[in-house]
């Protein structure tokens, strides 16, 4: 009789600690989830910038909206990490130096930017994460066909 009344006991205490235990498992797992989207969206968003960059390198007459359906394309739209990245592309204010023939290149900068809510919105950081992404490349502009040059392009 008394070794019924001690198993009760045991079993009642093994839920207890099961029962205060699980929020903080699940916590963590919560947790792991989200460092890893964090981690793939980063990792999304810099080949994003790295796709527009080397867009506007092969087309120097690109527009805004060819910038941004390239980023669309190469981050897929999974839903997984960043739903809506944009990007935005500055023309540095002065020309690079170049020798013969062509257009004059220049430096272009392409920042692809993303936002992304977490999971556990209870935990003590900013939420939504934002991310970006800058990268450098430099636009080579076409040469204009009245004047073509014998001499390779400087770019």
């Amino acid at each position: 009789m008394m070794r019924r009344r001690r198993l009760r006991r045991r079993r009642g205490q093994s839920l207890v600690e099961l029962a205060l235990i699980t929020p903080l498992l699940l916590a963590l797992v919560g947790g792991g989830v989200d460092l890893a989207r964090i981690y793939f969206a980063g990792n999304e968003v810099s080949d994003a910038a790295r796709e527009a960059g080397l867009y506007a390198t092969g087309h120097p007459g690109y527009t805004q909206a060819n910038l941004q359906s390239v980023v669309d394309g190469s981050t897929g739209g999974n839903g997984f990490a960043c739903q809506s990245p944009t990007v935005q592309a500055l023309t540095s204010p002065s020309p690079l130096p170049t020798t013969s023939g062509g257009g004059t290149p220049f430096e272009q900068t392409v920042q692809v930017t993303c936002s992304m809510s977490l999971i556990l919105r209870f935990l003590p950081v900013a939420n939504p994460v934002q991310m970006s992404s800058v990268v450098n490349v430099y636009v080579c502009p076409t040469p204009s066909p009245a004047s073509p040059s014998p001499t390779p392009r400087p770019c």
